[in-house]
């Protein structure tokens, strides 16, 4: 998936941090509670990061999307991240997923395994992320 080509270094480094982010959110609350809720990272116009929660008993990712969203988003942010904990269904894995969309017209879906320690270590298998294409859920298709 090549991205980066086409996209400006703000973008490049708006959609970075916020996966960066998400992952280093995932994995602490991986260690303290072996589990985690969804979350998103928002990024406003000038650069303000929010982080915004919900509860883990929304019963699929497009109600996710829906509890983490604000009716105004599209208008009032630059970039957006939600982070899920998630099971792989190919290999029952567990995986912490970030779907992360920017306004210039970005929508990744990246998926990073991990696995519990008996001793509450957290490992995050960082070579192999799977990324795809995300639908853009805030700004839409521009036609």
């Amino acid at each position: 998936m090549q991205w980066r080509e086409n996209a400006s270094q703000q973008t490049q480094d708006d959609v970075d941090d916020l996966f960066a982010d998400s992952l280093d959110f995932a994995q602490t609350e991986l260690r303290q509670h072996r589990s985690f809720s969804p979350f998103a990272f928002v990024v406003d116009h000038d650069g303000q990061r929010t982080a915004r929660m919900t509860d883990s008993s929304t019963p699929s990712k497009d109600a996710v999307h829906d509890a983490l969203t604000f009716d105004h988003d599209a208008l009032h942010l630059r970039a957006f991240a939600v982070t899920m904990d998630v099971d792989i269904p190919a290999s029952g894995e567990d995986a912490v997923e970030v779907h992360v969309e920017h306004r210039d017209g970005i929508a990744i879906d990246l998926l990073v395994p991990y696995t519990l320690a008996a001793d509450g270590s957290v490992e995050l298998d960082t070579s192999r992320i799977s990324a795809a294409q995300g639908r853009r859920r805030i700004w839409g298709l521009r036609l």
